[in-house]
């Protein structure tokens, strides 16, 4: 597993995982936004079937570098919130539209 974390603002942090559990330590208490991201396993589904390229994620059409650079690439981006919009009228197929409210981490003051 390859795991991402992106901080705002910009923090100095230490992982220790040579035994289990894991630790991510910073060296100072911390205000502010940490994210973690899964960034190599499959993130269409819960079958490698809804995975693109080698089937863990790791393809993705869109980003020459991936998914790990589709991440980095809108690493300042924040979800705060959103709306579903489904569609039902096309018989048994059904249309999920997620519209996501985002925040850009580095305009914030």
């Amino acid at each position: 597993e390859t795991w991402r974390v992106y901080a705002y603002p910009a923090i100095s942090l230490t992982c220790t995982a040579s035994n289990p559990p894991m630790a991510l330590m910073g060296s100072e208490s911390y205000t502010g936004t940490l994210r973690v991201a899964l960034s190599n396993n499959c993130t269409y589904g819960q079958n490698t079937h809804h995975c693109q390229g080698d089937g863990h994620g790791g393809y993705v059409a869109s980003h020459p570098k991936g998914y790990g650079g589709l991440l980095n690439k809108h690493a300042s981006a924040m979800v705060y919130g959103g709306d579903v919009q489904y569609d039902f009228s096309k018989g048994s197929s059904a249309a999920l539209n997620f519209k996501w409210k985002v925040k850009q981490l580095n305009s914030l003051n």
